[in-house]
């Protein structure tokens, strides 16, 4: 019996190491050559894998997998090479012993040195998720490029992508939005043509003009690009606003084309897409009905001191933001993706932000019990009494900021 490292952990090692990045290694996973279940459970080992046999040391609690083919067999026969042949790609598919010898018979090593995304040999026709995977990687590590031949083998394999569940899509989605550069991941999907495939309606949006002096990067698809890197700043990890910021300009998509570069309704003319896409990729309603709140009310954020009073309260209720007061920030955040996410004005400031803080606030001190305490009878005329009550506050905020107070 002997145990590995692998995967993750030594990728991570190298990295560190041959690339000058500076990585934490959060997990150590290890493959044991030449045991079998019995042996396992001798030594202490406890069996936590159902499929295929995963097992948690006595003492550490890490993982310990034995070998397996690629065709997910295992025995004690199983050599350390065949484990490594059966993975997703070549920096992935190093080991390293206990005594710190590397194994690396499929070139992970010199891929990393290059910055190099290289599948290995029948990967995607082992699992076709895979082909999303290369594309997060390339979320992680942007300064790595896909290797030439890999862009073709997810070409050649896109059709599969049918066979996966939408639930381990979305998943995938969702750890690219907490990469460091998100944008790379729409980048390479629309590289390798599988844009089109899981995100049509985000596909749709390269090539669609918007009016230069708003937008010097004129392309939408580059627009959304910009917005993507803008979240990984100041939002770094958090993909609700990442997902918001991918999804907010749907509507441009469907602009009829004699009414380009403007497009105006696009908020009302995403919310249908953004539903949709949701739906096919099976994204939790928490990133539905975010996303379908900051592409619907983007504008109004943009907008916020034009607005009316009564407005701004009824954009307050259609965050839930006096239940949930953190919708604030992270409605703000999303919005200021798009605003800053455009060439030239990703150094701009935007003071909206701190406005909406201020005009919550202001609202918010008002309650029914206040109106209740002055003699308002309850019923849905309370409703209706604390809206007007909360527009008086934020209108009596605003003149006083306008007039110096």
């Amino acid at each position: 019996m002997k145990t590995y490292l692998v995967g993750g952990s030594v990728r991570t090692l190298l990295l560190n190491r041959l690339a000058d990045m500076q990585l934490e290694t959060k997990d150590h996973d290890w493959v044991v050559i030449g045991s079998d279940d019995a042996e396992m459970a001798k030594k202490g080992f406890r069996r936590v894998g159902q499929s295929f046999p995963v097992y948690l040391h006595p003492s550490t609690k890490e993982e310990y997998a034995l070998a397996r083919t690629a065709d997910g067999s295992f025995s004690p026969k199983v050599t350390l090479e065949e484990d490594l042949g059966r993975r997703d790609l070549t920096i992935n598919a190093m080991a390293m012993s206990p005594s710190g010898q590397l194994i690396d018979p499929l070139g992970g090593r010199e891929d990393i040195e290059a910055k190099k995304l290289r599948h290995l040999e029948n990967a995607f026709e082992a699992d076709p998720l895979r082909m999303l995977r290369v594309a997060r990687f390339a979320a992680v590590l942007p300064e790595f490029d896909v290797a030439p031949e890999t862009v073709q083998a997810i070409s050649d394999n896109i059709s599969r992508i049918d066979e996966v569940a939408p639930e381990r899509i979305f998943l995938e989605i969702e750890k690219a939005m907490t990469a460091p550069a998100p944008q790379r991941f729409v980048q390479v999907l629309k590289q390798t043509g599988l844009l089109g495939k899981i995100m049509p309606e985000v596909e749709a949006l390269y090539g669609v003009p918007q009016p230069e002096n708003y937008h010097p990067e004129i392309d939408t698809g580059i627009h959304t690009e910009l917005a993507l890197a803008l979240a990984a700043e100041i939002a770094p990890g958090n993909p609700l606003i990442a997902f918001a910021s991918l999804t907010h300009d749907l509507g441009k998509g469907v602009t009829p084309k004699d009414k380009l570069p403007s497009h105006h309704g696009h908020e009302k003319a995403g919310v249908p897409l953004v539903d949709a896409l949701c739906r096919r990729i099976a994204a939790p309603n928490k990133y539905r009905d975010f996303a379908l709140l900051v592409c619907e009310y983007h504008l109004h954020m943009h907008r916020l001191e034009e607005l009316r009073p009564i407005t701004i309260v009824k954009l307050f209720d259609s965050l839930k933001a006096f239940k949930n007061p953190a919708q604030i920030e992270r409605f703000a955040l999303a919005c200021e993706t798009d605003s800053r996410g455009r060439a030239s004005f990703q150094n701009k400031t935007y003071p909206q932000k701190q406005i909406l803080k201020d005009y919550f606030e202001a609202a918010r001190v008002v309650t029914s019990r206040d109106l209740l305490e002055k003699g308002h009878s309850p019923g849905p005329a309370l409703g209706e009494a604390l809206r007007q009550a909360r527009a008086k506050a934020i209108r009596n905020h605003a003149n006083n900021r306008h007039n110096g107070h």
